[in-house]
């Protein structure tokens, strides 16, 4: 989400699906029932990146540069558009059932708090 994110901020004609918006109620979700193992994250996370470089580095020069910094990016675009608040309502509001209210706010401070533990960890490993 966060590649596809910071690819289409930097260039419209790319593709841009609002369907993935799911993700961070996703991570929110799991974090609330059982927190994900941040050890085997780092190391799936590792390995969709370099899958991802290779796979679509000629279409994001700042992703191959610094994949972590342009994953940073598309976090913080996540954070500022309010495009993606208006997703969230528009497509996971609906779709959670029974008493649970979850909020923008809420489920964005967790999947933003997690990315960046894992994205942390990722640099360390790197450097």
């Amino acid at each position: 989400m966060l590649r596809r994110t910071a690819s289409f901020t930097r260039n419209s004609q790319r593709d841009d699906d609002p369907a993935l918006i799911s993700h961070i109620y996703d991570t929110y979700y799991i974090q609330q029932a059982n927190h994900a193992d941040i050890e085997i994250v780092v190391l799936l996370a590792a390995r969709v990146i370099a899958e991802d470089v290779a796979r679509y580095g000629n279409q994001n020069k700042e992703f191959v540069e610094n994949p972590v910094s342009e994953l940073m990016f598309g976090l913080q675009m996540l954070e500022e558009k309010k495009i993606y608040l208006e997703r969230f309502n528009q497509y996971v509001v609906p779709m959670v059932y029974g008493d649970i209210v979850v909020t923008w706010q809420d489920a964005f401070s967790v999947f933003k708090l997690f990315v960046k533990k894992v994205l942390n960890e990722i640099n360390k490993n790197n450097n």
